[in-house]
């Protein structure tokens, strides 16, 4: 095991630190999916998260969530869960083999895929007491085994999975309502 290569090899750590810029590691991946997805993701999600910590104080508390979020989760603190504890969680002990895998990349690798990590991040909520606990756990492990566990952009990853930098969805919706976009209708019209 390398600790240069694999250093190296992990852009994130290396944002985070301050080895490198966001805007150089998108060039260096030809603009398209590459060390931190699309160029997108490298800047406008970093960027989003370095400003909200700079601007919301207290930008890693549970409370500091959206008053929607924070309605919706206290609405469902009391559903029937299926308690784990920390320590279970922590050594990947849990009934979901996908979330096991991915608690055992955090702490081999110290990451975890942006999208594995919304699976691993929104399942707290079924095996923890109340969403604070959930939230508090989320960081505490993150905190602890990602290589850029402190780092702005990492906890708004985190706290993304209980609706920060997100909107509201209306009860019982599955997925984002079909919207036709404006240009279509124009066009649709102008021809008719």
């Amino acid at each position: 095991f390398s600790v240069v290569a694999y250093f190296k090899s992990v852009p994130r750590l290396r944002l985070a630190l301050g080895l490198a810029g966001v805007i150089a590691l998108v060039v260096a991946s030809g603009w398209g999916r590459g060390y931190l997805g699309t160029p997108g993701e490298g800047v406008t999600w970093r960027e989003l998260a370095f400003n909200g910590a700079s601007r919301i104080d207290g930008h890693d508390r549970y409370d500091t969530l959206p008053s929607w979020a924070l309605a919706s989760l206290e609405r469902h603190a009391d559903d029937p869960r299926l308690l784990i504890s920390l320590e279970d969680l922590e050594n990947g002990r849990s009934p979901d083999p996908l979330w096991n895998a991915a608690q055992g990349q955090l702490r081999r690798e110290g990451r975890i895929h942006n999208y594995l990590r919304m699976i691993w991040g929104k399942r707290f909520l079924e095996w923890t007491r109340h969403p604070r606990k959930a939230a508090e756990w989320m960081l505490h492990l993150n905190d602890r085994w990602a290589l850029d566990g402190r780092d702005p952009n990492s906890v708004a990853g985190v706290l993304w999975c209980l609706g920060r930098y997100r909107r509201p969805w209306p009860p019982g919706a599955r997925r984002a309502p079909a919207r036709r976009p404006a240009w279509r209708e124009r066009a649709k019209a102008a021809r008719a």
